[in-house]
């Protein structure tokens, strides 16, 4: 995965309230469109930004996130109507669009004022309604939790893991979590294992449940231009197969009774 300036990261020595502070400058001036290569032209935040945007986002999350309509695998869009949703984390707002014309009455969280900025353009340009905070989601509420987090025994982590920490000598400088936290995303990109992921939720939820998911890039582990070529000749099956074993993420659903 391709990202802003890897040096702009997390380190070690940085007290907890600091990584605070430069998570949220970090995801501020990179809003979540995943244009690290600056190949959207169109003006950001009109109608055509948006159709980029998610396009492809869409494309990249398809082998783990839908089957018939988009995020159909990991949102339960049927159960959706009436119910109040609280978003985590809403980027630029294709999730809570998608939420909310399943019928949810969602209210959007982020830490940035430039995600909530954009999920309030695109919502205005397509004139639908979800409540928008901008805060620190500190504690879950009672209820249903749907989590997405880096999976540190997934491709990319593996891949990062030789190519970064190994082949370009990093191990003699720091950490392999420093180096995950330069070769992914976010000023502070956080891996988990699955087991331990599940176990940071049991102490308060009485049902978790997770699964591993992925990209193509997790399937097909080579360059973009080259992994346009092999699609060709590999099935769609193999695709999700190999993605739900060595997907670099991790989903997880937890749920806890109201009390």
């Amino acid at each position: 995965m391709t990202t802003p300036e890897s040096a702009d990261r997390r380190t070690r020595e940085m007290a907890p309230d600091e990584v605070q502070r430069a998570n949220r400058a970090w995801w501020t001036r990179n809003p979540m469109s995943y244009d690290w290569r600056a190949e959207i032209s169109a003006p950001r935040y009109s109608r055509e930004w948006f159709d980029l945007v998610d396009h492809s986002f869409l494309e990249a999350s398809r082998p783990y996130a839908t089957d018939r309509t988009p995020f159909d695998r990991i949102l339960p869009l049927e159960d959706l109507r009436g119910r109040r949703v609280l978003e985590i984390g809403c980027g630029v707002g294709l999730h809570t669009e998608t939420m909310v014309r399943a019928g949810a009455h969602v209210t959007a969280l982020d830490l940035t004022s430039t995600a909530i900025e954009a999920t309030g353009r695109r919502l205005a340009l397509k004139s639908i309604d979800a409540s928008l905070v901008q805060g620190d989601a500190e504690r879950l509420p009672e209820g249903e939790c749907r989590i997405m987090v880096y999976n540190r025994e997934g491709m990319s982590a593996r891949v990062a893991f030789w190519r970064d920490h190994v082949f370009k000598w990093r191990f003699l400088r720091h950490s392999f979590d420093e180096t995950l936290w330069r070769s992914t995303d976010g000023f502070t990109a956080r891996h988990y294992v699955q087991e331990q992921f599940e176990d940071l939720f049991r102490g308060s939820f009485d049902d978790v449940e997770s699964r591993i998911c992925g990209q193509e890039a997790d399937a097909l582990p080579v360059p973009r231009r080259l992994r346009r070529l092999v699609r060709r000749f590999v099935s769609e099956g193999y695709i999700r197969r190999a993605q739900a074993t060595r997907g670099s993420f991790i989903f997880l659903t937890a749920r806890r009774p109201a009390a």
